[in-house]
C-alpha cells in the first residue's frame, strides 16, 4: 500500500508533482469518490495545462462509485477500504460525510502523506502556505501533521434550472420567476402530466432557509453573526425556516418533488425544474447539462434563488 497526496487544486498539484513526489512516473493516478457527470472534460483540461507548462505527466482518474444504501460510516468506509487497495498517486477527500471526516480517518489510516516538508522547504509549498489564512491550516492540522489542501467551496448561490419548453408550456415568466411564486406552476405541471408517469415536477429543493447565515456540520445548525459575534441556532427555532420545511414535506406529499431515481427524466428531458449550487446561471445550466447528460437541443435556463444562498461554507473537498 503507497500513501497518497491528498489535493484537488491544480495549481498546487503541479508544484507538488515536481518537488513532493517520492517517485517520477509519466502517468499518475488520482481517485475520487462518486464524481457526477463527464469526468473526461476535466481531465482532459488538467492534463493539457500539465503539457503546456511542459511537464513530464499526465493524469487518469479513478471515479469509485459506491452506493448509499443508509449506512454513511459504511458509505464513506468503502470509499477508504478502495483507496488502500489501489495504487493511486492522489486522493480527494469529499469532506464531511454526516459527521464522518474523511480527512481524519484516512490519515489515521495512514494511507496519506504529511506535507509538512513540502510546505516549509520547497519554495511552491511555501507560495501555497502564504496563499492561504493561517486559520485554514490550523483547521487542517491533524495531529501536528498536514496532510491535505482544502479547496472551499465556491459555489455559493442556488439556481433552479428549468427546461424551457415545459417553463413555456405552463406560463412561467423566466425573467421574473421565484421561489415564492412557483407552488402553482408546480401544481399546473403536476396536474398537466398525469399521464406522463415518468415526468419530474422538480427535483428536491434545499430545506434550509439560510437568509445569510452559515450552515454548520451538523445542517440543522445555522451560525449567525450577530452584532460583532457569532450564534449558534437550530433552525428548527426559526419561524421562517420552520416554515419552509413544512412546505417542502407538503410539496413531497403532493407529489411535486421527485424521489428514488429521477436521473433518466432529467436526461431525456422531462421534467420542470432542478437546481444546483453554482456560481452564475451559465455555470448552473453547464453543471445541470453535464451531470444528467442532457442534450444540446433540449433547452435549459438558469435562474438564481437567493433564499438558498450561503454566505460562507467552510467545508469542500481536499
Amino acid at each position: 500500500m503507497k500513501k497518497a497526496l491528498c489535493f484537488t487544486i491544480i495549481a498546487v498539484l503541479i508544484g507538488v508533482c515536481l518537488s513532493g513526489c517520492g517517485k517520477k512516473k509519466e502517468t499518475m493516478t488520482w481517485a475520487f469518490f462518486n464524481m457526477r457527470g463527464d469526468q473526461q472534460v476535466y481531465l482532459d483540461a488538467l492534463n493539457e495545462k500539465l503539457k503546456e507548462k511542459g511537464l513530464p505527466y499526465q493524469f487518469r482518474f479513478v471515479n469509485m462509485e459506491i452506493p448509499f444504501e443508509g449506512d454513511y460510516r459504511a458509505y464513506v468506509g468503502e470509499y477508504i477500504e478502495e483507496v488502500k487497495k489501489g495504487d493511486f498517486d492522489l486522493v480527494s477527500c469529499p469532506g464531511i460525510q454526516n459527521c464522518y471526516d474523511t480527512y481524519k480517518w484516512m490519515a489515521d489510516e495512514n494511507l496519506l502523506e504529511p506535507l509538512d516538508e513540502f510546505l516549509e522547504q520547497e519554495e511552491s509549498g511555501k507560495a501555497l502556505k502564504s496563499a492561504y489564512p493561517s486559520v485554514i491550516w490550523d483547521s487542517l492540522d491533524h495531529n501536528g501533521h498536514i496532510y491535505g489542501v482544502l479547496t472551499p467551496n465556491t459555489d455559493l448561490s442556488y439556481y433552479a434550472v428549468f427546461q424551457v419548453d415545459h417553463a413555456e408550456k405552463y406560463g412561467i415568466d423566466l425573467s421574473s420567476v421565484s421561489f415564492s411564486g412557483l407552488e402553482g406552476h408546480l401544481i399546473d405541471a403536476a396536474e398537466g402530466e398525469v399521464g406522463n408517469g415518468s415526468f419530474v415536477v422538480s427535483t428536491p429543493w434545499p430545506y434550509m432557509k439560510l437568509d445569510g447565515g452559515e450552515s454548520s456540520p451538523c445542517e440543522m445548525v445555522c451560525i449567525r453573526r450577530e452584532q460583532g459575534s457569532w450564534r449558534a441556532e437550530s433552525i428548527l427555532e426559526d419561524e421562517k425556516c420552520r416554515a419552509h420545511l413544512e412546505q417542502i414535506h407538503e410539496w413531497g406529499q403532493q407529489g411535486l418533488i421527485a424521489s428514488g431515481d429521477y436521473s433518466g427524466a432529467l436526461s431525456s428531458g422531462n421534467f420542470l425544474v432542478t437546481g444546483c449550487y453554482s456560481y452564475s446561471e451559465e455555470g448552473a445550466v453547464g453543471q445541470i447539462r453535464n451531470v444528467y447528460g442532457i442534450p444540446q437541443d433540449i433547452r435549459l435556463e438558469a435562474r438564481e434563488f437567493p433564499e438558498f444562498s450561503r454566505k460562507f461554507e467552510g467545508n469542500g473537498f481536499i
